[in-house]
Formats: C-alpha cells, structure tokens, sequence
C-alpha cells in the first residue's frame, strides 16, 4: 500500500525508466511477513509489475535444489584450488557437510534454476537489476542468470551504507571463479570502491544515485538542537542492550530535551514488545518516533545507535554519534572513517557518559570544527550527484 519497493529500494529509478522507454517489473522475495494473503492482494492492485520466484519455478528445480545434499555425499569433498592448502582441506570439507542442507545452501540451489525456468516458460531478459548484498540465492541467481541468458546485463547495486567489516557484502574471488557475479557494481562512494578494489582489482565499479540518501545532499544544515536521536538496529538482543544502557544514564541526559527512539524499518519487534519488557522502567522523556528521519534531524544534538546505517546519515549532518558496541558480537562498524570528533565507538556505561560530555562541549564550543569534520566524512561515503549516474543503470 504505501509502494514499499520504489520508497525503501530504488526510489525515482522506475520513473528514470519510464522515460528511457523501459517499464521493468520487480522479482520479489518475501521475508519477514506473515500476511501472505493481504501482501498479494495488495500487489495485485499495484500499477507496478509485481511477481514472485515460485510463478516460475518448475517441479524439477525443487526436486534439483533439495537433492543437493544428497549429490554432496557422492562428490569430491573439497575442490583443490591454487590458493587453498593441504592444511585448510579439513575445515573446508567441515563447513560443507555443515552446510549442506540449510535453507540457504538449498535456496542458492533452487535459484540457482530460475533462468533456465524463465527462459523455459517464454520470457527473455535483457537486464537484470539486483539490490545486491551477495546473500546465498542471490549468487545462486546471478549464476543462473548468466548461463541461461548469455547476453544479459547484470547490474549489481549497493546503493546502501554497509559496514567494512560486513564481509558477506563484498565479492570474492570465489564469486568470479563460480561467475556469481553482476558484470558491473554500482556503489555510493570512493570509500566503498577502495574497499571493493583491495578484495578484486579488476572488478567493474562504478557509481549509484543515492537514491533514499538523496536528503544528505538537500538538507546541508547542520542540527542545533538539544534532543538526543536513538537509532536501533535490526536485532532485538541489541535493540534491548543499548536501551538498558540508556536507561542506565538516563540521568545524564537530563540537560537535553526528548530522548527521541526509532526503530529499524525492517525490524520484527515492535513499540509494543519493548514496552512490555521494559515494563515500569520506561521515562516519561523517552518517546517512540515514526516519521521521516529528516523530520527529527534539525533538533538533534546528539545520536546514540546501533549497527545502522542511518548512523552515517547524522555524521555527514555533523551530528556526533556513540555507536554502542555489542556484546557478545562484533560490533558492524557503519561509520568506518577514524573520527574522534563525530564518532565513538563505547563499550560500557562509563564510555558512553564520557562521549555525552565530550560531545556537548563540542557542540558548544566547536561548532565549526564539527561543520569541517562532517563536510570530508560525506566526500568518503558519498560521491556527487550528477545526472550521468542514472546512465550507470542502463
């Protein structure tokens, strides 16, 4: 109802085709809903051409993808590469039998079969547009892809912030070897393509509108508010962690306005679920928020988040943020960029009291260094935006 593909994903690139002449439809893959029926009819009323994987998919390619593990049992155990040793053969024959039969090793399996089951039931493709994260079915897709449609185009897009030490979002050398990869991958800054050029030097870049980030470059006032903006991230076990450390110094955030908490958009728990846990704990200048980030942005004076990249969206603001660790994990490190004056990364309690006195100071005295500061972050994770960048989807 509220056109969650063109909003969240690619917003402004199905009217750019529309002008070229081109009206392409959208592959959908369904995760985390349990309205089956009202999702469909939904999209049934779209203007939007809507389908999903399984109008395509045959009764053989599930019979292929779920007799991978068996087929397994019956190969060579490890593929003798040049760059793999005698010594890692073991655990690499462990992580494969692992493996073998997860959903996601099956699904890369099953995807691995829609375009000989497109091209099977009548439909060609001349180009192939995936929001790119290089999960499992995706690899499984583009492989696919490529041996049943020689000629297409993939365009692999990260048009989203991810964080460098989120390895699965990169390609490997694996992916060129297995041709799991898009023939040309679009990426938001120069910071991304340095990361990409260190793990393939000969890999195909170049660069993507920033689409639902657009508002970085519309909106360059800086904030001089006193509310603090909290970030959660996708993760319930780090949504609660870094609440109860909210909670812990609530106190010190007494000298600021609202403390403002939103929650992430593809996040499976809700307001409601955090107020039941937390019970009688939660103060009365604590507040749920809904709408637009922007909207929020000018009366923030400090933000406190979790693995989000909406992070970077308050940095390139010259908003200092404290990132609170996880855990029992590692941290997924959006920001990147060293930078003692935007950033901090707290552990505990102790160093996040630290980061809210630093940052107030900074904000109070050192307006200016904060501006100069969040001017070299947004020329790392963003490049320009200039109309030949919508050319690079064509």
């Amino acid at each position: 109802g509220n056109n969650m593909l063109e909003r969240h994903y690619f917003p402004g690139l199905y009217r750019y085709y529309e002008s070229k002449g081109m009206y392409p439809v959208f592959l959908g893959f369904v995760l985390n809903t349990k309205r089956l029926g009202h999702l469909f009819r939904t999209i049934l009323k779209s203007k939007t051409k809507i389908f999903f994987p399984c109008e395509i998919f045959r009764w053989q390619d599930y019979l292929y993808a779920f007799g991978a593990p068996l087929r397994r049992l019956f190969k060579n155990p490890v593929a003798r590469m040049a760059d793999v040793t005698d010594d890692l053969s073991g655990l690499l024959l462990e992580d494969a039998m692992i493996h073998k039969a997860d959903d996601e090793t099956l699904t890369a399996f099953l995807f691995s079969c829609f375009g000989t089951a497109y091209r099977a039931r009548g439909f060609d493709v001349e180009r192939l547009v995936n929001w790119c994260e290089f999960q499992n079915f995706e690899k499984g897709l583009m492989r696919g892809m490529h041996a049943a449609f020689p000629d297409v185009q993939i365009i692999g897009a990260q048009p989203f912030l991810k964080p460098a030490n989120h390895l699965s979002l990169f390609p490997s050398k694996q992916d060129v070897i297995f041709k799991a990869m898009p023939d040309k991958l679009l990426l938001l800054g120069k910071l991304d393509t340095t990361l990409v050029k260190n793990i393939l030097p000969k890999a195909r870049l170049d660069f993507s509108p920033a689409f639902r980030y657009q508002s970085v470059f519309r909106s360059p006032d800086l904030s001089s508010g006193n509310n603090v903006f909290v970030l959660l991230g996708y993760g319930l076990a780090s949504a609660l962690h870094i609440l109860k450390v909210l909670l812990e110094v609530q106190r010190n955030l007494k000298g600021f306005g609202r403390v403002f908490i939103k929650l992430h958009p593809a996040g499976y728990f809700d307001e409601q679920r955090i107020r039941r846990i937390f019970k009688n704990e939660w103060p009365d200048h604590f507040q749920f928020v809904y709408g637009q980030l922007d909207d929020y942005l000018s009366s923030t004076a400090i933000g406190i988040c979790g693995a989000t990249g909406t992070s970077v969206e308050l940095a390139v603001r010259g908003i200092p943020v404290i990132l609170i660790a996880e855990t029992y994990g590692l941290t997924m490190d959006y920001l990147q960029v060293s930078d003692n004056y935007l950033w901090r990364l707290c552990f505990n309690q102790q160093e996040v009291l630290k980061a809210i006195e630093d940052f107030s100071v900074l904000k109070k005295d050192q307006a200016d260094l904060l501006e100069k500061r969040a001017a070299v972050f947004k020329a790392e994770h963003f490049v320009e935006q200039e109309s030949h960048l919508w050319e690079n989807y064509l």
